[in-house]
């Protein structure tokens, strides 16, 4: 069932009244319910999940969880589902993820700085900066030298590139590394947005 199938359900007014405010500034002001049961399984329109998932990741307990979304922040506009939901029904592909970083610098999620990225590219430019521990991106201390590796979204695989006697000496490979995958990339980055390509090179140097 797509999400058309669930908006061409109206909603009672009953359950409009039911409704309140999500943390006390959301409003879910959609004229149809955002879910339907059927055969037992409640199937959820997945604009209103991504709006959801989205002011959770912000405002909700998962801050905590990942502290790189401490002050990020959800633009005023996008404080209505349906404003929200104009620019998704544009903007979705299915199996893509909502990204924030591109197009913008991480803080806000804003019809301006946010689109649906592919989950390689979401993959690529995730640090997991939270579980890296003292050294510089994609190195750990192993047995008293510096090993680099990367995580391919193109192979599915962790690849190890070598073990150096500095940490800068693992970075910058693993730097050219994510550089190489970005160039073996191209193609799919340029079908996204004719920019794509450029900002990920960009962004993927500025990584530490």
């Amino acid at each position: 069932m797509n999400y058309l199938s669930i908006e061409a359900k109206p909603a009672s007014k009953s359950s409009l009244l039911k409704r309140k405010p999500i943390f006390d500034v959301f409003v879910n002001d959609a004229p149809f319910n955002t879910s339907r049961i059927v055969d037992g399984v409640r199937i959820n329109h997945e604009g209103y999940q991504a709006w959801i998932h989205m002011i959770h990741r912000c405002y909700g307990a998962s801050v905590r969880k990942y502290p790189t979304y401490s002050g990020v922040r959800v633009s005023e506009n996008w404080h209505s589902f349906m404003c929200f939901r104009e620019w998704w029904q544009s903007a979705y592909v299915p199996g893509w993820c909502l990204d924030k970083d591109i197009l913008g610098d991480g803080s806000i999620y804003s019809p301006s700085t946010c689109m649906y990225i592919p989950q390689a590219l979401n993959k690529l430019l995730n640090t997991k900066s939270r579980f890296r521990g003292e050294q510089p991106l994609g190195v750990t201390l192993y047995k008293g030298r510096y090993r680099a590796a990367v995580s391919n979204p193109v192979t599915q695989k962790h690849e190890f590139l070598g073990d150096y006697d500095t940490p800068e000496e693992a970075h910058m490979v693993w730097l050219a590394a994510k550089h190489q995958i970005v160039d073996e990339l191209k193609s799919t980055f340029d079908a996204v947005h004719p920019r794509m390509y450029s900002i990920v090179k960009r962004k993927i140097n500025r990584l530490r």
